[in-house]
């Protein structure tokens, strides 16, 4: 942490994902990932830590109190038989949450899906998230990990880095309202453009 405040940069680390590590880490050291760092003050606003599948309410407190960023991969979670439980209550808790991919195929839109599913399975109701809730966390809950304020929005003064979907794509009916049209019925094969920071990077699936 002292180096990452020396660069003025952040660092991540892949934390509370797994039972292997848990066990491993608790035999180690005693207790789990989070709280050992937490003693070495090792948690910050500069930790971005992927998953936290297997994160205890301590560690989720933990989370909370240092403004640690999650970053939440559910596809690659579901795969391996664990969900982050939930994203509704870490944001409740105040914990910033990003959106990552993590595997193959890297579809971000899939991610958000099943991150949408997930949640309302773990919170047994649908209403304590919104499928905009993870559009934000793609966006604007990324920027925030990374600390930047000039990404993850189009607003004068951002750097236009500016995704196109293809909204009329047959797959993508019902359409209800823009963005719960896009979190639960599309997937990356609907990109029809992405530019980086006002440049084109791929147009009608050519880079």
């Amino acid at each position: 942490d002292a180096a990452a405040r020396d660069l003025d940069v952040k660092f991540r680390l892949h934390m509370a994902q797994g039972a292997m590590e848990v066990d491993t880490v608790r035999a180690l050291h005693g207790s789990t990932a989070p709280v050992w760092l937490a003693k070495a003050g090792l948690l910050s606003d500069r930790l971005i830590a992927p998953h936290a599948t297997n994160a205890t309410e301590e560690d989720l407190a933990l989370y909370a109190e240092n403004a640690v960023s999650i970053v939440h991969c559910p596809l690659v979670s579901g795969r391996g038989g664990s969900t982050l439980n939930s994203f509704s209550a870490c944001s409740k808790r105040g914990i910033n949450i990003a959106m990552g991919t993590d595997t193959a195929p890297a579809d971000m839109l899939m991610n958000l899906l099943v991150g949408l599913i997930t949640c309302r399975a773990n919170d047994h109701a649908p209403d304590q998230v919104r499928s905009a809730d993870f559009y934000d966390a793609a966006t604007l809950g990324g920027a925030r990990a990374l600390g930047r304020a000039d990404i993850g929005h189009l607003s004068p003064g951002a750097r236009a880095d500016i995704v196109v979907f293809d909204l009329d794509d047959t797959i993508m009916a019902p359409s209800i309202d823009p963005i719960t049209t896009l979190v639960t019925g599309g997937s990356g094969k609907v990109t029809r453009a992405a530019f980086v920071d006002g440049r084109v990077s791929m147009l009608d699936r050519k880079l």
